[in-house]
């Protein structure tokens, strides 16, 4: 009778075995809204650890959403709206508030152990979280630095500056008619003026390196801006200053974004840039001959240095049916040997502390990236910021067309901050 018994317990042990195993090779699929599928080095790079995954777990599959990142918002937005979310979408310490207000993430907190969590850098952590909920899983981080040709500087005796005014003179001595024929063809600065997150998430550093907060919380937890105040104008009317008066930036500054920028260095039309990091993967990949001509340094500064960490990750949306795979391709994403593949291929700085001692981070073009690391401020999670960026970019887009002077431009700007922080109360 024991025999006959054990005998059935082992049958249904099969079984449920068998039939475990067959639910776990189920087919699966995995989307994934992601701008970096537009990009490159950055999609192919993206896809290949998603292929390598899928090689490890043969019925998953990884169905991308390939979306602009100036498209993004709008894009995500559609999504959440039409309830037909990606299961893991791209997030950043500049959309979080956007997707806060859309109610789409999954607290990770609740999904990682505490102790795999503490390996993240805390700065960084930080970036990706909003009263305490961990909304996306940094994945790698792009610090803001000023990114120069450091051939130029040595043919020029230039050293990297440190404040506003040495960065005026590297540029006039950088901008010059190299061929001659009297029209200048290489600029000191290659300026981004749209009034857009392109232009805005690279300003708003220079902004606070004159010590004005484009939104800060007060010590009552309101909502404040320094927009219209002295340092505000004295910043702006700097940076208008930079095509106008002292003409060191190339023609069209407020139609160029990031990738126009990215251009004029890859095409040796520009000597500077500030930038992330992730601009140097952009660079190289379209010009590998620049390798070993490029450096970085911190962004000069009127009374401070500033960077921003430009935490860049994934959310896991709190409706996916797949959370546990979800989980489970991060960790593997964040694995040293896939994530020290963004270092080394993208220039991207790895989210795991222990990875902090890969050489390629201490190199001349890398080293002021990691260096930003210490003189970021928090990112503020404004739910307003992209119209921040529209106001803040009206103003210096009125200097440099002389449509305004910048009295009346800042005035109209602060006003036009104090209604948006208003309707955000």
């Amino acid at each position: 009778m024991l025999k006959k018994l054990m005998g059935i317990v082992l049958a249904l042990v099969l079984i449920m075995s068998l039939f475990t195993f067959a639910e776990a090779e189920e087919p699966v699929v995995i989307r994934i809204l992601s701008s970096q599928q537009t990009e490159n080095p950055e999609g192919p790079l993206e896809k290949s650890i998603s292929d390598a995954y899928t090689a490890l777990h043969p019925n998953v599959t990884f169905e991308y959403i390939a979306v602009n990142s100036n498209e993004y918002i709008k894009k995500l937005t559609a999504m959440g709206t039409a309830g037909d979310m990606a299961d893991m979408f791209q997030n950043s310490s500049n959309n979080l508030p956007t997707t806060v207000d859309l109610a789409l993430c999954e607290d990770l907190n609740t999904l990682f152990d505490s102790e795999y969590l503490d390996g993240l850098q805390p700065q960084m952590r930080e970036e990706a979280s909003y009263n305490g909920q961990l909304l996306f899983m940094p994945t790698q981080s792009m610090p803001m630095a000023l990114l120069y040709r450091a051939d130029w500087f040595e043919e020029e005796g230039l050293t990297p500056p440190t404040t506003w005014d040495e960065f005026i003179a590297c540029g006039q001595a950088l901008t010059k008619d190299t061929d001659g024929d009297g029209v200048i063809d290489r600029y000191g600065f290659a300026m981004i003026a749209t009034k857009d997150s392109s232009a805005g998430t690279r300003f708003l550093p220079i902004l606070r390196s004159f010590g004005c907060r484009e939104v800060y919380l007060d010590e009552n937890g309101k909502w404040q801006t320094d927009v219209g105040n002295d340092a505000f104008k004295a910043c702006v009317q700097m940076y208008a200053d930079l095509d106008v008066k002292y003409q060191i930036a190339q023609p069209g500054t407020i139609e160029t974004s990031y990738s126009e920028a990215a251009n004029l260095l890859v095409a040796g039309k520009a000597a500077m840039m500030i930038t992330g990091s992730n601009a140097l993967g952009t660079i190289y990949a379209q010009n590998p001959d620049l390798k070993g001509k490029l450096a970085s340094c911190a962004i000069p500064m009127e009374t401070q240095h500033t960077s921003r960490l430009g935490t860049l990750g994934y959310s896991i949306y709190n409706g996916s049916e797949h959370k546990d795979i979800c989980i489970d391709y991060l960790k593997f994403y964040l694995e040293e040997t896939n994530a020290l593949k963004w270092t080394e291929e993208c220039y991207r700085v790895p989210v795991r502390t222990e990875y902090y001692d890969n050489p390629i981070l201490q190199e001349a073009d890398m080293k002021g990236f990691v260096d930003g690391i210490e003189y970021a401020y928090p990112w503020p999670q404004f739910l307003g910021i992209a119209q921040t960026y529209e106001i803040i970019g009206s103003v210096y887009q009125a200097l440099i067309t002389g449509s305004m002077d910048v009295d009346t431009a800042s005035e109209q700007a602060r006003q036009e901050m104090e209604e948006l922080i208003a309707s955000y109360e």
